[in-house]
This record gives structure tokens, C-alpha cells and sequence, in this order.
């Protein structure tokens, strides 16, 4: 029974690994690629702000509403497959 164990757990744990490296790689670039834009984002907002161009405001307030909501979903789905390898694990040592 221990080995079917052991070969259930070990490719889910190599698995989950996997797609765990995956999410943090695209959590780091997608972290990288808006500060660059929430940069000009500013400055934008700003400029909207002073010229009164309301719609303006409120395309760039959801803009970086979606870009925070991303986020937290790819840190979640991280979270998500560290549980799951971490269940793996102890279904193989328990």
C-alpha cells in the first residue's frame, strides 16, 4: 500500500512543483510589467484630473482595479498549489 502511495504522491508533488514555479515566473513578470506602467498611469490620472476629464479617471480607477484583482488571483492560485503539493507530501511520509 506504501508504494502505491509513494507513486500516486510523487508525480502530483513534481506536478504541483511544476505549475507552482510556473505561476510565481509569470507573478514576477506581471509585477515587473505594471510598475512600469503604473508609472505613466499616474501621470495620466493626474493630467485627467486637472483637464476635468472624468471618464478618463474612472477607465484608468478600473484599469488598475483589474491589474490589483489579477493579482491577487494568480497569489491565490499559488497558495492554492502549495496546498495541494503540501497534501501530497504528507500523503507520502504519512
Amino acid at each position: 500500500m506504501r508504494i502505491v502511495k509513494i507513486l500516486i504522491a510523487l508525480p502530483m508533488i513534481l506536478l504541483f512543483g511544476i505549475l507552482r514555479l510556473f505561476a510565481t515566473a509569470i507573478s514576477s513578470l506581471y509585477c515587473r510589467a505594471a510598475s512600469l506602467l503604473f508609472i505613466p498611469m499616474i501621470i495620466l490620472l493626474i493630467l485627467s484630473v486637472i483637464a476635468t476629464q472624468w471618464l478618463a479617471v474612472g477607465i484608468i480607477g478600473a484599469s488598475v482595479v483589474i491589474c490589483f484583482i489579477l493579482l491577487f488571483t494568480i497569489g491565490w492560485i499559488e497558495v492554492e498549489l502549495e496546498f495541494g503539493q503540501e497534501f501530497f507530501k504528507g500523503l507520502m511520509h504519512g
